[in-house]
């Protein structure tokens, strides 16, 4: 693809090697990395993409995604996966240009090349030099500099959670450094428990907010039926397990409570907030003598 592609080397931090996304990656998505550290740009260059010219930095590549996975030998879906993981923890940036994907290395990395074996050292001498008046003619007049994307002082792992919350990905990656994975997890949790149509009006000032307060999870209000239900059931199965009778019946949208000889039931409806229904549940059974599910004097309590 490139100009003396075969002969040279690259150096590259340790940091990315040993970067957990890295090193808990399959070995093809691994191979997929290191296919685009070797055939990333190792100069300041142009491509033609389908009749438009690209400029390409150093560590950027413009390739399909067909085109990676035929250099690194690996189905095309796992290449996209790999490049996917990558960009999420920001080892790379992706950016689709007219036909082909433009791949960026964001951390340092250094090409060198080599001379050719068959050179004799004038040989050698005399390809330089000419290579370098070639660079600096079109340095002179392109005016392009060298300069490699700014290297990430630190990599962030961004958390699954955030993976469908809408949000800029650096906004992610800022919340993901200031706070740790079970924090960001319950505000993300907080975040869905709200109503359907609930929108915060900053995103990332939201769930910075509930991931330092930890706000209590409160259930929909849709799901309050159910719950309540749910604890109405649970406290007449212990009921019905004492000999004496007290009277519970379990509704459709609600329950009744009542003792014998008493003028009045207890209504509680199912649509309440799932703590104030089990509070005034626990307290009526408790009034008729009925605490943790073991029946008391029930005469004496109705006479109080």
């Amino acid at each position: 693809m490139y100009n003396n592609f075969d002969s040279g080397y690259f150096i590259s931090c340790r940091d990315v090697i040993r970067h957990p996304s890295v090193i808990s990656a399959p070995v093809a998505y691994r191979w997929v990395l290191l296919t685009i550290m070797d055939r990333a740009s190792f100069e300041v260059q142009e491509k033609d993409d389908h009749g438009i010219i690209i400029s390409l930095e150093v560590g950027q590549l413009l390739c399909t995604i067909r085109q990676l996975a035929e250099w690194a030998n690996v189905d095309k879906n796992e290449a996209e996966r790999a490049v996917s993981r990558f960009l999420k923890v920001g080892i790379l940036r992706q950016e689709v240009r007219h036909t082909k994907t433009l791949l960026t290395l964001t951390f340092p990395i250094t090409y060198k090349q080599m001379k050719h074996l068959s050179e004799t050292r004038s040989e050698t001498k005399v390809r330089q030099d000419r290579d370098r008046n070639n660079k600096e003619n079109k340095e002179n007049k392109e005016k392009l500099t060298t300069t490699k994307p700014p290297p990430i002082k630190e990599m962030v792992v961004v958390f699954s959670s955030l993976e469908n919350v809408e949000m800029a990905y650096e906004e992610k990656v800022r919340l993901c450094k200031d706070f740790c994975e079970s924090d960001v997890n319950h505000a993300v949790n907080f975040l869905n428990s709200q109503e359907e149509n609930f929108i915060p009006e900053s995103m990332p000032g939201y769930l910075r907010w509930a991931a330092k307060e930890r706000p209590l999870i409160l259930p929909k209000k849709s799901e309050y039926p159910l719950i309540n239900k749910t604890y109405a059931l649970k406290r007449k199965k212990e009921i019905m397990s004492n000999p004496r009778k007290v009277e519970f019946d379990i509704l459709n949208k609600e329950c009744e409570l009542c003792i014998p000889g008493a003028r009045q039931s207890f209504v509680l409806k199912y649509e309440m907030q799932p703590i104030q229904f089990t509070k005034q549940l626990d307290e009526e059974l408790e009034r008729c003598g009925v605490s943790n599910g073991k029946i008391e004097d029930i005469t004496q309590a109705n006479e109080a």
